[in-house]
């Protein structure tokens, strides 16, 4: 599934609530690039508050990590992506997408052809474009929203459990944006009408295509029905 979620260019966002391993999550990806044959080579980028991770011990034949932290190598992030675009990055991986510029930032880098990997507070797939938007005035909503769903080729959301032993784990939601996909949304122009379209989409599906996860709900049933969750975090899965 990584192999198949990076992109060519395009925004990977993944969303979760503080603690929810979305960082960690960030960095297995950039450890599987340097490690792996992707098409991502040379140059990655790093723009975080603070560095949680560090990737000198990570042997690479393609590519090497540059590294900068906010506020003490640029004021803002949205300081660091413009910078970015001086650099010719490979691929860049910003801590969170926090404000207009940031995200705009964002947006113009995976819109010039460059791989992003960004993070935000939203607790499903179909409320990360919405947290999105939140930050852009309201007459700005559909143009903005145009905008992200022209340049995601990822959507994550992510959530952490425990088994019955204890033991934490991940459960992920995933929509990975077709060419057709994207269409069909910018064909809705209403913003709350293409969050409901995507909603839809998580709870019809059945795993079979594999651009489409299941519904957290559905992986918690499966998930309980297998003995593998814990009772209590089913209700976390579910609401």
């Amino acid at each position: 599934f990584i192999k198949r979620s990076l992109p060519h260019n395009g925004c990977y966002i993944i969303g979760g609530i503080t603690g929810s391993g979305k960082s960690t999550t960030l960095a297995s990806n950039i450890r599987y690039v340097l490690e792996n044959n992707t098409h991502i080579r040379g140059n990655i980028l790093t723009h975080n508050e603070p560095i949680e991770y560090e990737y000198d011990a990570i042997e690479s034949t393609h590519s090497i990590v540059s590294q900068s932290e906010i506020p003490n190598n640029f004021e803002t992030f949205a300081d660091a992506n413009r910078e970015a675009m001086r650099r010719r990055p490979a691929a860049v991986e910003i801590g969170e997408l926090r404000d207009k510029e940031t995200i705009s930032a964002a947006l113009e880098l995976s819109l010039t052809g460059h791989p992003v990997f960004a993070t935000v507070h939203a607790t499903t797939v179909d409320k990360i474009i919405p947290r999105m938007l939140k930050r852009f005035k309201h007459e700005e909503h559909l143009q903005a929203a145009a905008d992200i769903i022209g340049s995601v080729y990822t959507l994550i959301a992510q959530r952490l459990v425990k088994d019955v032993n204890g033991k934490v784990f991940a459960v992920r939601e995933h929509l990975i944006l077709s060419p057709q996909l994207k269409e069909e949304l910018l064909l809705i122009d209403d913003i709350h009408a293409q969050q409901k379209f995507i909603r839809e989409l998580m709870i019809n599906s059945d795993g079979s295509d594999p651009n489409i996860s299941k519904s957290f709900r559905k992986q918690a049933d499966d998930l309980l029905k297998a003995g593998r969750l814990h009772e209590d975090y089913y209700y976390k899965l579910i609401y």
